[in-house]
């Protein structure tokens, strides 16, 4: 780009308000069907890894024929192994002790495994190599998962509204153990937000309002993402009515099921609070195998996009910059979603960097002197190129990205 300055956005922002539907305890979340899919891949890579590293360490224990052939063979039981040991489900929220050890043990299963099969198919391999490959193994899945959570906290610190808020229904043993195991699970992105139910047992400010109050306020003004019904045995007459409220709300609504309930939800809905099963029973709702498909092809189709549409958009790139040098090439448009949630999306830069100082030439006042600003086809606020990529539509490529991000 020569001489032509690198600045990228702008801090001139607008504000749409738009719905959208977040599923599962996540945005951006720990448990939702993305890290799902980055922990597969990332543990594919990482076992992958280990095998060459395990073959260095001994000194090339393997041909390089055979060694393609057995890494094949080991990453596909590993695979199988860790899929059902429960480490990708991504409804499940474990604290970190737990998963690390679910990891713990699928790594010696694996391994076990592993053996079996070369032992059957009189495949000699040392068992320093195994021994090996399962120490490097246990360490780089708990490293990385390690470093992402404390990425993750930190980020999480800086971005109070990237926590899910979840609001428990029910202030008996079973609601108050609910909100202790939300604070407990800290890495998950998830806050808790408070109470609804009596008094009894709960401090003043966890306190929301009783199951009688206006569930559409308590949610709405406490921007609650999550809903958890924990009542106690004496208010379970009152489910029908309190579900059939939550079911106009946009919210995710999960119950804790006495072992009568259990049948009647779809087990696929299913999640887990540390060790308290807790059933999704939000209408509509994707089972978690249908969202990791839908995420998985949302990425894999915006991937081509992208592809198909970079030189395009570095030319529109080039383009803006060529005509208003000092300008950005996009700005960020914050819009807000269900429950006051803002969220920001990219756009090409379409109008002048001192747009608003030309605002006087396309509005006028009403008769309460409220400014109504006026589209019209000559706007002097938007450049030449402005007027193009919004006749086209190309400023909306960069939303592209926004998928991305979830």
């Amino acid at each position: 780009m020569g001489a032509i300055k690198t600045e990228i956005f702008t801090a001139h922002e607008e504000t749409t308000t738009i719905k959208f539907k977040e599923t599962l305890f996540q945005p951006s979340t720990m448990r939702g069907p993305d890290y799902a899919l980055l922990s597969v891949v990332l543990d594919i890579a990482a076992t992958a890894m280990t095998f060459v590293f395990a073959n260095l360490l001994v000194t090339s224990a393997l041909s390089s024929a055979t060694f393609w052939v057995l890494q094949g063979i080991g990453l596909a039981v590993w695979m199988i192994v860790f899929f059902s040991a429960s480490v990708y489900t991504a409804n499940h929220h474990y604290q970190f002790s737990e998963e690390i050890k679910r990891i713990f043990f699928a790594v010696l299963a694996s391994a076990l495994i592993f053996s079996g099969i070369l032992f059957i198919a009189d495949i000699e391999l040392s068992r320093t190599f195994i021994l090996a490959h399962a120490g490097l193994n246990i360490a780089m899945l708990f490293g990385w998962r390690t470093v992402m959570r404390v990425a993750l906290r930190t980020l999480q610190s800086r971005r109070r509204h990237m926590s899910r808020r979840v609001l428990v229904i029910g202030t008996g043993e079973q609601g108050r153990r609910v909100a202790s195991l939300i604070g407990q699970l800290s890495g998950e992105n998830l806050a808790f937000a408070g109470f609804v139910g009596d008094k009894t047992g709960v401090t003043g400010s966890e306190f929301l309002g009783t199951i009688e109050a206006d569930l559409h306020k308590v949610v709405a003004d406490n921007h609650i993402d999550d809903v958890i019904v924990a009542l106690p045995n004496r208010d379970y007459d009152k489910l029908e009515a309190i579900l059939s409220i939550l079911h106009t709300l946009p919210v995710q609504i999960w119950l804790v099921p006495r072992y009568m309930n259990f049948g009647i939800y779809q087990m696929d809905k299913a999640d887990r609070l540390s060790d308290m099963p807790i059933i999704n029973v939000t209408s509509s709702t994707m089972s978690m195998h249908q969202r990791m498909m839908k995420r998985a092809f949302d990425i894999s189709v915006t991937y081509e996009l992208i592809f198909m549409t970079l030189t395009v958009m570095m030319l529109v790139a080039l383009a803006i910059k060529l005509e208003d040098p000092k300008g950005p090439i996009l700005f960020l448009q914050t819009r807000i979603g269900e429950n006051g949630r803002p969220f920001k999306i990219f756009k090409f830069r379409s109008m002048f960097v001192n747009a608003d100082k030309m605002l006087d030439q396309v509005s006028v006042k009403d008769d309460s002197g409220k400014i109504i600003v006026h589209k019209r086809p000559d706007d002097p606020r938007v450049t030449r190129i402005g007027k193009l990529i919004r006749k086209t539509s190309l400023d909306e490529l960069p939303q592209l990205f926004n998928v991305l991000r979830g």
